[in-house]
């Protein structure tokens, strides 16, 4: 018995690197499919990229959930259908896909799909936070910070502002520069749930006020540091652009640089009602394509060399439903 468990122990010891390949394959195997599905959809074939991630979906791939939750929240490739599209968004973000964790808390901050719940979209941005979503870490402080769905706490507020700070946040900086006079050029901790150093020993501080403030006038003036938007803030600064406006910019791009598009429509006065309130963070442009025979526009926002900073760029969204696609597919689908 002895002679046949030993022998059990080294059979299975052996076959252990073979499932292990077969793992690692696998996952390259969904790796390439996923990148199929991806370039189906930035290609403007959403119906390939819809019968490519569901599969992948069903099977629990996190990203196939999520990209499948837009294609239902969008209505591309299937009939929209907002219903399938959080059931697959709260799986993706249950699963710990970080894009879905926020997402998902964006949904219930603002109370779209879902009644608004400024606790339950704290413990998403958290899950989000806490994998690197630089917006998320910002939100979560917001959250601490206004008391909203969290008892007002100002030190958990700091920690995750720094904590999007280190992330890239530059809205975090500038409420760092506002909260902290004086130390916001001060490196930031490595570890955001360390004490930070600027606070760790009253020395630290400046130790003077300037002579045109009392100590009653700085008490009572309030630090203005902004909420998570309720609603996308109205943008003087974005002019909606047509499509002949925006066609020569979007042709001069790279075909490699990558846009975040935000939103489409069959009506081009939907599209300039929709940016009017949406709350651009870089150059917007609205292209036209055909889809099922029908005249649509498309509103994209920036031209980002890298995925790196088109992702970054897109954390700093708040409220809406964006996917990433290249110049290079934009320029091949647009009509003029």
């Amino acid at each position: 018995m002895l002679r046949y468990a030993l022998s059990l122990i080294v059979l299975t010891l052996s076959l252990w690197p073979l499932a292990q390949a077969e793992g690692e394959g696998a996952a390259d195997a969904d790796a390439k499919t996923m990148q199929a599905g991806h370039e189906a959809f930035t290609s403007g074939d959403f119906k390939k990229a819809l019968e490519v991630w569901k599969p992948l979906a069903e099977k629990g791939n996190s990203q196939a959930q999520f990209y499948l939750s837009t294609l239902y929240s969008n209505g591309e490739g299937i009939e929209q259908d907002v219903f399938s599209a959080l059931s697959w968004l709260t799986s993706s973000a249950q699963a710990g896909y970080s894009a879905a964790q926020f997402n998902l808390g964006n949904r219930y901050y603002h109370g779209r799909w879902v009644e608004q719940d400024h606790l339950r979209a704290a413990q998403w941005w958290r899950k989000a936070a806490e994998q690197g979503v630089p917006q998320a870490a910002y939100n979560l402080g917001s959250l601490y910070y206004h008391g909203q769905g969290l008892k007002k706490n100002k030190d958990e507020a700091m920690r995750w502002y720094r904590k999007a700070a280190e992330l890239g946040s530059d809205e975090a900086k500038k409420v760092l520069a506002k909260l902290e006079p004086g130390q916001a050029e001060q490196p930031l901790a490595a570890d955001a749930g360390s004490k930070p150093k600027s606070e760790a020993k009253a020395k630290d501080k400046p130790k003077a006020k300037p002579k045109t403030e009392t100590a009653a006038s700085a008490k009572a003036a309030p630090v203005d540091v902004p909420k998570p938007s309720e609603t996308p803030a109205e943008s003087a600064v974005v002019k909606v652009s047509t499509p002949a406006e925006s066609s020569e910019w979007i042709k001069a791009q790279p075909a490699k640089n990558l846009a975040i598009q935000v939103y489409a429509a069959t009506q081009l006065s939907a599209v300039e009602s929709y940016i009017k309130k949406f709350n651009a963070t870089d150059k917007i442009a609205v292209f036209g394509f055909v889809r099922d025979e029908k005249p649509m526009y498309a509103v994209i926002q920036g031209s980002y060399a890298s995925k790196a900073d088109a992702d970054a760029a897109m954390a700093k969204l708040t409220g809406v439903s964006a996917w990433l696609r290249s110049y290079g597919s934009i320029q091949k689908l647009m009509v003029e």
